[in-house]
């Protein structure tokens, strides 16, 4: 079965923009996708092929539900959206199946893809949302991003009530002091310096926010978490690679 990471593109699909909080790959998977180990026995392929399947489809129709809410879709809207949704979803959930950690081949395909079904979804839900949707919803962004952070630790790490509140609140504070940290630099006339100082201060807001979760969480917890985080910046780096040959 694949750990927790094969979904990161798709949340980074679903929950940021290119030019959002951490970038195409940055942002962490959520909803309450089920994370079992690994079937055993002549029918674990299938039985795992079929869990991440219906993991991805479940995170996309959750998706559907909570734009329905947020932005007031119509009637006529919603399958158009639903539509889109779980069209991103198989597309990624076909590289993720084939994704290995620390393969680079198959993590450049993973990343390609979510690309790829951002483009594309963003395309159609242009075409569908009014303008005033289309505002509302890069407006959630952050707080979208930040929650889907914090579902995602919330299975992987087997987060109790208390923790998740407290990695909730850090999850948000972090995205909100980084977006803040980098809108300089997204002036495409912002200097060298300018660009290399942002960055300096996202790395250390990271440290800061691990600093504050490492205050809380169990050993194994932040075991789990660092290995996660490793895989994140993996594929980070494959996204700005595409992105700057794009």
């Amino acid at each position: 079965m694949k750990t927790a990471a094969v979904l990161v593109a798709f949340a980074a699909l679903m929950a940021l923009s290119p030019g959002g909080v951490l970038g195409p790959v940055a942002a962490r998977a959520a909803g309450n996708a089920a994370h079992a180990a690994a079937p055993t026995g002549a029918d674990a392929p299938d039985a795992a092929t079929a869990n991440v399947a219906e993991t991805f489809e479940a995170m996309a129709r959750r998706l559907t539900e909570s734009m329905t809410r947020d932005l007031g879709l119509s009637a006529i809207q919603v399958p158009e959206v639903e539509k889109t949704n779980l069209a991103a979803a198989r597309r990624i959930q076909d590289a993720a199946l084939q994704w290995k950690a620390g393969d680079k081949d198959s993590t450049h395909n993973l990343v390609q893809q979510a690309v790829h079904a951002f483009t594309a979804r963003e395309s159609d839900l242009r075409a569908i949302l009014t303008p005033d949707q289309q505002a509302l919803f890069q407006q959630q962004r952050l707080v979208r991003g930040a929650d889907m952070q914090t579902r995602l630790m919330q299975t992987t790490l087997k987060l109790d009530q208390a923790q998740t509140g407290k990695v909730s609140r850090i999850n948000l504070d972090t995205a909100r002091r980084t977006q803040a940290a980098l809108a300089p630099a997204r002036d495409p006339s912002a200097p060298p310096r300018q660009r290399y100082q942002a960055l300096r201060a996202v790395r250390m807001i990271q440290r800061e926010k691990d600093d504050a979760l490492h205050e809380f969480l169990r050993k194994d917890q932040w075991k789990s978490y660092k290995e996660q985080r490793e895989q994140m910046k993996e594929m980070m780096r494959e996204a700005w690679q595409q992105r700057g040959a794009s």
